[in-house]
């Protein structure tokens, strides 16, 4: 096997490792959405509503024409997407009420404390031991 037969393995190695990487990041992102309650219409929806504000509307007061009717529809979209983004802000604000970051607080407090207990713990026992072999 020669030195070229071995750069081209490896580089396929790379490639193959890169590839497997991607696909279980892209695993645990579909996961974790999916865990919050995020499915994929509402993350369309969101980027809809994101991609559609930038439009400008229009309002005109002509005879139906080809062009009235797509202004129409147009407004017709648009409040369709200002509903969309209405529902993806208020499912947001129940995820973000509902995520409970007082409860990591607790739990990270709690953690604190024991931690504290055991090194304190660990001192006491240190120094028995130590006042024993003396």
């Amino acid at each position: 096997m020669g030195f070229g037969a071995r750069n081209n393995m490896v580089k396929e190695t790379f490639k193959l490792f890169h590839t497997l990487k991607t696909v279980f990041f892209a695993i645990i992102v579909v996961y974790f959405l999916a865990m919050i309650g995020i499915t994929p219409l509402d993350v369309s929806d969101f980027f809809g509503s994101k991609i559609s504000s930038a439009v400008v509307g229009m309002s005109t007061s002509v005879s139906e024409n080809s062009f009235s009717k797509l202004a129409i529809q147009l407004e017709q979209k648009e409040k369709t997407l200002a509903a969309r983004e209405a529902r993806v802000e208020k499912k947001e604000q129940e995820l973000t009420n509902g995520f409970g970051y007082g409860g990591v607080i607790y739990f990270l407090a709690g953690g604190i404390v024991i931690l504290f207990f055991l090194i304190l713990t660990n001192f006491y026992l240190d120094y028995r031991r130590r006042k024993r072999e003396n």
